[in-house]
């Protein structure tokens, strides 16, 4: 009789182990099942100079300057502007009066042709470049003085600019070609100037 009391006893103690007690299974299913929810912060708010915590944002940053790259600057690795460099000059007028001088007014006949040359000046009275002229039909000495004007559509040369320094000088030419130069034909010279600069007024008074 002891002995099957003892054999009953052991029997519950052993089931009493593994009985599951109410709640646990839930609670490891919740545990192991399903993904988890990561924990929320919230950001710090840094208030004007107060000093910003390492690898964040620096406060005084200028806009629109990447990297805080000052305004105007050159990117990096952009190649320097060379010294010296300017910007080009906008084109300008050459103009005047021409004047016909006493000691050649009786050689101008009508039917001539007045070339108004502008080349670039080289300094030292050296002829450059020729830049621009104008033709006028010659109508007799009574024609001087007379106003003149040479402008970017003057131009000889495309992508020349009638710009800078210049010299002016002008030629009556009997035979009406602008590259022939023969003896006869009468000249003057206004010198050096400006395109769009003052007014340049001079005289035809000598001859080829």
């Amino acid at each position: 009789m002891r002995t099957m009391i003892a054999i009953a006893i052991a029997t519950s103690a052993l089931l009493g182990c593994q009985k599951t007690e109410p709640g646990a299974a839930t609670a490891a299913a919740k545990t192991t099942s399903g993904p988890t929810t990561a924990p929320t912060r919230t950001a710090k708010v840094i208030n004007p100079g107060e000093a910003a915590a390492p690898g964040s944002q620096p406060a005084n940053q200028p806009s629109g300057a990447p990297g805080g790259q000052p305004p105007g600057a050159l990117p990096p690795g952009h190649p320097p502007t060379p010294e010296g460099e300017t910007t080009p000059m906008a084109p300008g007028n050459v103009r005047g009066t021409i004047a016909l001088a006493d000691a050649v007014r009786g050689d101008l006949k009508a039917g001539a042709v007045l070339f108004i040359i502008v080349r670039r000046d080289e300094g030292d009275a050296k002829r450059g470049m020729l830049i621009a002229a104008k033709k006028v039909p010659v109508t007799g000495p009574d024609q001087f003085p007379m106003a003149y004007e040479v402008t970017p559509s003057d131009v000889m040369m495309q992508g020349t600019s009638l710009a800078g320094p210049v010299r002016v000088e002008a030629r009556v030419d009997f035979d009406g070609d602008a590259i022939s130069k023969n003896p006869g034909d009468l000249i003057g010279d206004g010198g050096a100037t400006t395109a769009g600069g003052a007014p340049v007024d001079f005289a035809i008074n000598s001859r080829l």
